[in-house]
């Protein structure tokens, strides 16, 4: 199993197996009528040439095994980024392997889950990035301005170790599908009822009587008749 590490941008695209490391520049063109022909010249730019990657450095039978750094969604302000990545991601999901066609497998790591893994914090800079992985790896990234390369690198080297059993590995859960508090794992989420005027009238529950008021009459011995 051979491990791939992906850092998707749109600006620069870094990709890494360990020691050849590359980064894939697109750039908006006068030539694009909308944006959503922009996006997909970029992704097809960027798709491509990760391809042609792949069959310069590993044209063999060996499966492939993609490890790629997840969008972070809690950054504000980041909605057109987001619009953008999305059909990178879908791409490089999908697209990218149907034209390789050895992928066995894709997980999405965090940064932070990177960045801790590589230098024992979550939130460590970039600068301290690279001194990190200098000291641990003995590569420098020095002319690597967005650390795309690097990302790349780390990347890689922390697939080839879950594959190892070397490092824990959760993928994390898919957006949207958190549990609700109290429920366990394996049963599953109570339906919520609709209520009765959204249902139609066969469906609506016939209300209850008791047999005492069926009867006619109650406690005081007073007929329950109306006159």
């Amino acid at each position: 199993m051979r491990v791939i590490g992906i850092d998707p941008s749109f600006r620069a695209c870094g990709i890494s197996d360990g020691e050849h490391h590359c980064v894939f520049i697109t750039v908006p063109r006068d030539t694009d009528r909308t944006q959503s022909e922009s996006i997909r010249r970029r992704c097809d730019e960027i798709v491509n040439g990760i391809v042609r990657w792949i069959r310069e450095f590993h044209d063999g039978p060996d499966p492939l095994s993609l490890y790629i750094e997840a969008p972070a969604f809690g950054q504000a302000s980041q909605a057109s980024h987001l619009y953008e990545i999305g059909w990178l991601m879908n791409d490089l999901h999908t697209r990218l392997p149907d034209l390789v066609g050895r992928v066995k497998r894709i997980e999405e790591v965090s940064t932070t889950t990177i960045r801790k893994w590589a230098t024992g914090k979550g939130n460590t800079p970039k600068d301290g990035m690279k001194l990190a992985v200098y000291k641990r790896f003995g590569v420098e990234f020095e002319s690597d301005p967005g650390c795309d390369r690097l990302f790349a690198f780390l990347l890689c080297r922390f697939g080839e170790a879950v594959e190892r059993g070397e490092a824990d590995f959760t993928p994390s859960r898919k957006r949207g599908a958190k549990r609700r508090r109290g429920t366990p794992p394996e049963s599953p989420l109570r339906p919520i009822p609709y209520p009765q005027e959204a249902l139609c009238p066969s469906e609506r529950p016939k209300p209850r009587t008791s047999p005492r008021k069926a009867s006619g009459g109650d406690s005081g011995g007073r007929a329950g008749s109306v006159r």
